[in-house]
């Protein structure tokens, strides 16, 4: 963790909050609220309820990665997903899929519709600041 909290300080500065953008599309206000605790104090973080507003939300700000649930109440994570990477405007942005299905079939519905990374709920925050450094870094490289 300590190595992780180093990167992360050594990226965005100790008190300055970086330029980068984080979407969170998830219907649970409580999830959301946690990725905004974790993720906040270093990185912008927008937010979206449902995978329309999401996508939405994406094509108007062009985060640097999105974190993005499986479950939707409108639509499934992975048509998002799929939407997201046929948009021009959203196509190169990494998706970090989050789900409390940790069942093969969701992994692999997951990474065919082009999700980027997968993450099993509850997420922990070491995992999540790795992910995204990942993303990020990803996201910075393309």
């Amino acid at each position: 963790m300590n190595k992780i909290l180093s990167f992360w300080n050594g990226l965005f500065g100790k008190a300055e909050k970086s330029s980068k953008t984080i979407l969170v599309i998830d219907d649970s206000a409580v999830d959301r609220k946690l990725y905004v605790g974790i993720l906040g104090k270093r990185l912008n973080v927008v937010e979206a309820s449902s995978g329309r507003a999401g996508f939405n939300l994406a094509k108007e700000r062009r985060p640097d990665v999105i974190l993005l649930d499986f479950e939707l109440p409108d639509l499934k994570g992975p048509e998002v997903c799929r939407m997201l990477k046929l948009e021009p405007l959203t196509k190169g942005i990494p998706i970090i899929m989050l789900t409390a299905y940790d069942m093969p079939a969701k992994v692999i519905d997951s990474f065919d519709c082009g999700v980027d990374m997968y993450l099993s709920k509850p997420v922990r925050s070491g995992e999540l600041f790795k992910q995204v450094e990942q993303a990020l870094t990803t996201s910075v490289a393309r």
